[in-house]
């Protein structure tokens, strides 16, 4: 929409220049887009948000001009009135009062068509519209000056001298003012004579009844049209005028004859003629808008300041409402036909705080009532928060994902049956369809996106809420993927021990003891794979390698490892830790020893370490694997391993002999119940 400033100036005189008078307008909410010089003349060009079509009119800007500036709006009153009894008449029908709930049609006789007068031709051109004649001008300067659209016929060109407003018939022809041809369908709601349409209502005149040098006899129409209707029909054949964009919007119902009125005043001054009475059908009728009680303190309570009385009668008569006192201080304050936005007491209030500035607002804190937290969950934050700070100390990015998903989403993800996943009674869309059974479906779509744009070294961790079997539980998902840390030195990707030292990095500063692990069998999510009990006796702990078939169906072109650990036996372990306390350096050196063997490959480490700790006693300090082989010369279904242990005494040093028994004592054992082969 633009607003030429010499023609707002005939309605209210801002005593601004353009460049102020556009941040008053852009502050107040109707942004100004820029300020344009056209012509010699300064051209504002606003940006109308689709709630304010009585923006879309020089009268609703100069409205909003005059609450901003405190001056008066004049506005133009139509002297020229249609006979009431003598003249001319057309014949109206009207086939769907509910597209059309009103439409007026006058009759001008004797027209004298020519240029418009050249000062309201100009004004045409800046507001960007071409200027035509003086008849057609006409029209579009009451357009832009009260935003309702009007449309001209050369009456003589009409069949029948009749009006038909009704729907197109399928492959009917109809050649708009800008020469193109269109075949219309059998919805479009149309203007027809007694042989053809005439006009798509609301968007385009005809080529063959438009007003030319040569015309003599005018019929004006003045009309509302279903927003709906006139947006379906400016889709379809690709028609984007001034008139269908303010009738998308709705326009002024209540207006029409006014609008009708004001054209007719202006074509008898610049063409002459004689006019016709007024015809009309209408269904529309209009009920007065209950007044809105507007309070005092409701408006001191929402903005935090008092506005005078005074004060919002002023901002308010400027806008358009009409005022008056009611009971108790308060203001009845009736709503124009126009503003159709403003519904209740709020939307009142809302126009006094942007038509005062929102800057002149303070800054202050509201009033707020607080209910104590208890310690319980006070704990519980504390704990969430150390695990995060541990985790981001380790390198790890924090994420949150979607806590709704769809079934195609889990069923990527490995679900194994979305019967058993928590289904959304009335979901949004089918992309919100079920509650999250887990973390690996939003940690996938994590993955993937950062994959796809070259960040190939991911540590990722979420904790969010989780739901399972009608419960809700609080998770922690890790995701790694890629070396584990951007080092020219290591090139090789992450592996499943890393992650499982992670998880027992974080885990045991939280106060968990060392934690039994398990092989896991495999998952529709994970191959192989490692779990720890829970202190109830579900998997509380459950970590592995991705499988390539979900890798696949996200497209993700790399391994990736996944853990879950379920947060609440590690939170009680916490509120349960004892504090850290500092030890003494031992005073005595420690003895490092190996021990190598070959065994079966199922049996696991930590029963080795368990039953070398168990059989070298409190003076075996430390239990380490420093190597596995497999391979060339081993045999099938074996490894070998090799261990690092350390001695040390509170008191005194090792002898030969007595390191050597410990290591015999050892090796005897671990012979007997593991059957080991040494080196």
């Amino acid at each position: 929409m633009r607003l030429p400033l010499s023609w707002l100036k005939e309605y209210v005189d801002p005593g601004l220049s353009a460049e102020a008078l556009a941040e008053r307008l852009s502050l107040s909410g109707t942004a100004v887009e820029s300020v344009l010089t056209l012509e010699g003349e300064p051209v504002l060009d606003l940006e109308i948000t689709s709630n304010r079509p009585d923006c879309l009119s020089l009268l609703g800007l100069a409205r909003e001009t005059a609450a901003l500036t405190g001056r008066k709006v004049s506005e133009p009153q139509a002297s020229a009135r249609s006979p009431k009894g003598a003249g001319e008449r057309i014949d109206i029908t009207v086939e769907d009062h509910k597209l059309c709930p009103i439409y007026t049609a006058r009759i001008i006789t004797g027209v004298r068509v020519a240029p418009a007068p050249p000062r309201w031709a100009k004004a045409l051109r800046l507001c960007g519209s071409r200027d035509i004649n003086n008849v057609v001008d006409a029209t579009n300067y009451v357009l832009f000056e009260t935003g309702h659209p009007l449309h001209a016929f050369d009456l003589d060109k009409l069949s029948g001298r009749r009006i038909h407003v009704r729907r197109s018939r399928k492959g009917e022809k109809f050649t708009g003012i800008d020469g193109n041809l269109h075949e219309l369908d059998d919805e479009t709601l149309i203007i027809a004579d007694d042989e053809r349409p005439v006009a798509i209502a609301g968007v385009m005149g005809g080529r063959q009844t438009e007003v030319t040098a040569s015309t003599r006899n005018v019929l004006l129409e003045a009309a509302c049209f279903d927003p709906v209707a006139v947006r379906r029909a400016r889709r379809k054949y690709k028609l984007n005028t001034e008139s269908s964009y303010r009738f998308e919007r709705g326009v002024d119902a209540l207006g029409v004859e006014r609008a009708s009125e004001r054209a007719l005043e202006l074509i008898l001054e610049w063409a002459g003629g004689t006019p016709g009475v007024l015809a009309k059908r209408a269904r529309l009728r209009p009920r007065p808008s209950k007044p809105i009680l507007l309070r005092p303190g409701r408006v001191e309570q929402l903005l935090g300041v008092p506005v005078k009385t005074p004060r919002v009668r002023a901002v308010l008569g400027r806008l358009g409402f009409g005022v008056k006192s009611a009971r108790a201080g308060a203001l009845s304050v009736s709503v124009p036909s126009f503003r159709r936005d403003v519904t209740q007491e709020h939307d009142l209030i809302e126009e006094l705080l942007r038509i005062d500035g929102f800057e002149r607002i303070p800054t202050l804190l509201p009033p707020t009532s607080h209910q104590t937290v208890s310690d319980e969950g006070t704990a519980r934050a504390e704990a969430l928060d150390e695990v995060r700070n541990h985790l981001k100390a380790l390198g790890f990015q924090e994420i949150q994902t979607y806590g709704l998903l769809s079934g195609k989403a889990l069923a990527q993800s490995g679900y194994p049956d979305l019967s058993l996943a928590t289904r959304v009674t009335n979901p949004l869309s089918a992309e919100q369809e079920y509650l999250r059974p887990d973390l690996a479906c939003g940690m996938l779509q994590a993955v993937l996106y950062n994959i796809h744009r070259k960040s190939l070294s991911l540590k990722l961790f979420e904790i969010g809420q989780v739901y399972r079997s009608g419960q809700e539980q609080t998770v922690l998902g890790l995701a790694l993927s890629g070396p584990l840390e951007e080092n020219w030195r290591r090139k090789s990707p992450s592996s499943i021990h890393d992650l499982k030292g992670i998880v027992e990095n974080v885990l045991s500063a939280q106060g968990q003891p060392p934690m039994d692990w398990r092989p896991a069998p495999a998952t529709a999510l994970l191959s192989a794979s490692a779990e720890v009990r829970g202190a109830e006796g579900g998997v509380g702990v459950r970590l592995g390698t991705v499988r390539a078939d979900v890798l696949k169906a996200w497209d993700i072109p790399q391994d990736l490892l996944f853990a879950e650990i379920i947060l609440y036996d590690y939170l009680q372990a916490r509120s349960q830790r004892k504090p850290f306390k500092a030890k003494v350096p031992p005073k005595y050196p420690s003895v490092r020893r190996d021990i190598a063997f070959v065994v079966d490959e199922r049996i696991e480490v930590g029963s080795l370490e368990a039953a070398m700790k168990a059989a070298g006693g409190p003076s075996l300090r430390e239990v380490r694997l420093f190597d596995e082989y497999r391979g060339k010369n081993m045999p099938a279904g074996k490894r070998s391993l090799a261990f690092a242990l350390s001695y040390q005494k509170d008191e005194g040093t090792f002898t030969d002999e007595e390191i050597q028994s410990l290591q015999t004592h050892i090796g005897t054992e671990l012979k007997q119940k593991f059957g080991v082969e040494y080196r």
